[in-house]
C-alpha cells in the first residue's frame, strides 16, 4: 500500500501541474537573476527532460519521454521530486489528455546518490540520479478518472501508463535528466544528495498537495492490490491516520509561492484533505511569505539597478544618436559644398578645353594651308615656264614656215 502521506502535505501550483507536458528541456534557476549567495541555497527546476530504469520482477525496464520537476531548499531542509507524463484516453469523440505524476517525497527516500558512470541518452548535459526509496511513491490521477473503465487510445499510452503503474511499486529507480552544469553545479547536486540521504528533509510545503492539481479539480492517490503483478488499481480515498504515520522531521517554516487559481472543494474526498493542523500551516504560510516578501523586496532593488543601468544607456544611445545626426548633417552639407565646387571645376575645364581644342585645329588648318600654297608654288614654278616655252617654241616653228 502506498502512503498518502507524501502525497497529502500542502498546496501545490496548479497552474505548473496543468502545463503541457512536453518533454521538451525547460530547467532553469529559480529567480536567476537574483543575489547568488541567497539563491545557492534555492533550486527549482521544472519540466526538464529525462528517463527513467527501474527493475520490474528482477528485469530491467525504461520509461523515456518524461519530465522530471526537482526542488530542494537548503535553508530549510526541504525537497520534493516529481515524473510526469500524459496519457490519451477514448472518451467521446475526442480522445483526452490526461497527465499523470509519479510524486518521490523526501520522507520516503532512504538513500540519494549520483551516477557518473552512465550512457549520457539526453546529450552531454545528461545527470543520473539514483533513488533509493523506503516505500514505493505515489502515483497521481485525476481526481474523477475511474482507471478500471479507462480505455487507451494508443499502444504508447497503454505502455506509459503500465511503467507509471510499474514505478509505483519500486523502490530503486535511475532518474536520466538533462541538467546543465550552468543550472545546477555538480557541487549543488552532491550536496543535495548527501543532505537528502540524512533523512532529515521534508517535502516543501505545496508541492504534494493533491486539491491544487488538474486546475483546481483535484488528483487523487492510486493504491495497488496486494498482487504486485496487476495493473487494476484502487483509489485511496482515505488515508492513515496521523498518528498512525511514523514521526518525521519537524516541518520548516517555509510555503512554496501559492497558485493565482482558486480551488474548488471536494468534501467527499478524505484522500486530498491536509494532514497538517491548521496552526501549523498558518505559521509556515506567515513564515514563507515573509521570506518570499525580503527576497522580493531584494529583487526589487536588483531589477531598480538593472531599470536604472538601462535607462543610462538607453540615454547614451540617444546621445550617441544625436551625435550621429549632428556629424550626418555636416557632412551632407560639406558633401553638397563639394559637388558645387566640383561642377564649377567642371565646367571651367569643359571651356578650357573647347578653347584648347578650337586653337589647336585652327592651328592645324593654317599649317596644312601654307603646305598647300608651297606645294602650288612649287608645282607652278616648275610646269607653267615648261608649259609655256613649249608653246613658244611651237609657235616659232610655225612662222617659220
Amino acid at each position: 500500500m502506498v502512503s498518502s502521506s507524501q502525497a497529502t502535505t500542502a498546496s501545490a501550483d496548479a497552474s505548473d501541474d496543468d502545463a503541457s507536458l512536453g518533454v521538451e528541456h525547460k530547467a532553469h534557476p529559480d529567480n536567476e537573476s537574483v543575489s547568488a549567495k541567497k539563491l545557492v541555497q534555492h533550486e527549482k527546476h521544472t519540466k526538464i527532460e529525462a528517463l527513467v530504469t527501474w527493475l520490474d520482477d528482477g528485469q530491467s525496464r525504461r520509461q523515456p519521454g518524461l519530465t522530471f520537476d526537482l526542488q530542494f531548499h537548503a535553508s530549510y531542509n526541504t525537497a520534493f521530486f516529481k515524473l510526469r507524463s500524459s496519457v490519451l484516453a477514448k472518451t467521446g469523440s475526442a480522445p483526452e489528455k490526461i497527465p499523470i505524476f509519479l510524486f518521490l517525497a523526501p520522507e520516503i527516500i532512504q538513500t540519494l546518490s549520483l551516477c557518473d558512470d552512465h550512457v549520457r541518452e539526453l546529450g552531454p548535459d545528461t545527470v543520473c540520479i539514483r533513488f533509493g526509496l523506503r516505500s514505493a511513491p505515489c502515483l497521481v490521477v485525476p481526481g474523477a478518472m475511474q482507471t478500471s473503465e479507462m480505455v487507451w487510445k494508443n499502444k504508447e499510452s497503454s505502455d506509459t501508463w503500465d511503467s507509471f503503474c510499474s514505478l509505483a511499486r519500486a523502490t530503486n529507480l535511475e532518474v536520466f535528466c538533462r541538467l546543465s552544469r550552468r543550472v545546477m553545479s555538480e557541487a549543488r547536486l552532491q550536496s543535495l544528495c548527501a543532505t537528502l540521504s540524512k533523512n532529515q528533509v521534508v517535502s516543501t510545503p505545496g508541492y504534494a498537495d493533491l486539491l491544487g492539481l488538474y486546475g483546481g479539480k483535484g488528483g487523487k492517490v492510486v493504491c495497488f492490490a496486494a498482487d504486485a503483478k496487476s495493473n487494476k488499481v484502487q483509489f485511496d480515498e482515505s488515508p492513515p491516520a496521523y498518528q498512525d504515520l511514523g514521526p518525521g522531521p519537524p516541518m520548516p517554516p517555509v510555503l512554496e509561492e501559492k497558485t493565482s487559481k482558486r480551488r474548488r472543494g471536494n468534501s467527499g474526498s478524505e484522500a486530498q484533505r491536509p494532514i497538517h493542523k491548521p496552526r501549523d500551516d498558518l505559521e509556515a504560510t506567515v513564515a514563507w511569505l515573509v521570506t518570499e516578501l525580503r527576497g522580493s523586496k531584494d529583487r526589487e532593488a536588483l531589477l531598480a539597478s538593472e531599470l536604472k543601468e538601462l535607462h543610462a544607456k538607453v540615454a547614451m544611445l540617444i546621445s550617441q544618436q544625436e551625435d550621429h545626426k549632428a556629424k550626418c548633417k555636416i557632412l551632407e552639407h560639406d558633401l553638397h559644398e563639394r559637388i558645387g565646387e566640383v561642377e564649377a571645376g567642371q565646367s571651367e575645364l569643359d571651356e578650357e578645353l573647347e578653347m584648347r581644342v578650337d586653337s589647336r585645329i585652327d592651328e592645324i588648318l593654317d599649317q596644312k594651308s601654307d603646305s598647300i600654297k608651297e606645294e602650288l608654288l612649287d608645282f607652278i614654278d616648275e610646269i607653267v615656264p615648261n608649259k609655256i616655252q613649249g608653246v613658244l617654241e611651237e609657235a616659232t616653228f610655225s612662222a617659220r614656215f
